[in-house]
């Protein structure tokens, strides 16, 4: 009987295709992309770490909640996770956000809140050109005191004129140097000799002129807030009594913000644009007592206009420590756009 051959089995090679695992990818993103207070209605400006608002209106902090968006995993001031919407903070300072990426990778954002009315409860006149309702040109005959102590100034012929925009986008009050002023007698608030003023102006300078003065023209008794003719600011009372520094000379159509911290026989400061000009005790000399104030002028006297552009000035009648004084540089900068000497974290 013949024989069957069996047919053998093809044999079968297991060789399957190595399929590599795929890493896990970790982001390292970790920005706060938009940031606001909504119960302010503040939406915050992001210029790299740093975000600030501006409120002109706030006069006392409170914890307020702020809404944010973020790349990151998790966001924390300190030890307490911040959730958008829900987490409570008090902005009296600057406050760091530290943004964690899923990759464990951080990022700090400094985040401030500039409130002018509460570096202090003395703000007795506050003048703003953005708070001026006028078209570009317009005569100025009236000023309001945005402090509410109602120190509002008018003048009834050779008005001063609205300039927008002036410094850098932000409009501006107009002084032509010859006869333009705004005044207030019997004003409120403005008796005392130790003072702080703050302002920024864009001079022409050659000739003594005046930004700010209280009282009634007599040197040695007088608060003035002016330019020399070289370009030097001067401030404090007036002559022998004054804060003035004679190196730093100004430069006509410039942006500046200026300001001084004053009371007598006692260190006063002057400061230029955030630097410290100078820190002195000025011999004893007493105000007046008296309540007449005019901006580009001195005051009860037709001498020394302003020519320039003022675009604010913010006036308390009391001695401002620097910290304070420093906080008004940085929210005048932040509006303004222009550059201080020194930080605002």
């Amino acid at each position: 009987m013949p024989t069957t051959n069996p047919t053998p089995a093809t044999p079968t090679t297991s060789n399957p295709a190595s399929t590599p695992s795929t890493p896990t990818v970790t982001s390292s993103t970790k920005d706060i992309t938009t940031y606001s207070i909504p119960s302010l209605g503040l939406t915050g400006i992001i210029n790299g770490t740093e975000i600030y608002m501006i409120t002109e209106t706030y006069s006392a902090f409170v914890p307020e909640i702020a809404t944010f968006t973020t790349t990151g995993k998790t966001v924390m001031i300190g030890s307490i996770e911040q959730i958008s919407g829900t987490t409570q903070n008090n902005y009296s300072n600057s406050l760091t956000y530290i943004v964690t990426a899923e990759d464990g990778t951080t990022k700090n954002y400094f985040v401030r809140l500039y409130a002018p009315r509460t570096v202090s409860s003395n703000l007795k006149a506050w003048f703003k050109a953005n708070s001026l309702a006028l078209t570009n040109g317009a005569n100025v005959t009236s000023w309001t005191d945005s402090s509410g102590t109602g120190n509002t100034v008018t003048v009834g012929s050779n008005f001063p004129t609205f300039i927008t925009p002036s410094i850098n986008g932000q409009p501006a009050v107009n002084f032509n140097g010859t006869n333009n002023f705004l005044e207030k007698t019997s004003g409120i608030g403005l008796t005392t000799t130790p003072h702080s003023i703050i302002t920024v102006f864009k001079p022409i300078v050659g000739n003594n002129i005046v930004v700010i003065s209280f009282g009634t023209n007599a040197c040695g008794t007088d608060k003035v807030f002016q330019i020399l003719p070289s370009g030097a600011l001067n401030t404090g009372i007036c002559n022998v009594h004054s804060l003035e520094d004679l190196t730093t000379i100004m430069v006509s159509n410039t942006n500046y913000i200026a300001s001084n911290s004053y009371i007598n026989g006692a260190t006063s400061n002057l400061f230029l644009n955030g630097t410290l000009l100078k820190s002195e005790s000025p011999s004893v000399g007493n105000y007046t007592n008296n309540t007449n104030m005019a901006i580009g002028k001195r005051s009860t006297s037709n001498v020394a206009f302003f020519n320039g552009q003022i675009a604010e000035i913010l006036y308390y009648d009391t001695n401002l420590s620097t910290p304070n004084i420093q906080i008004l540089h940085c929210y005048l900068s932040k509006k303004y756009n222009l550059t201080i000497s020194h930080t605002c974290n």
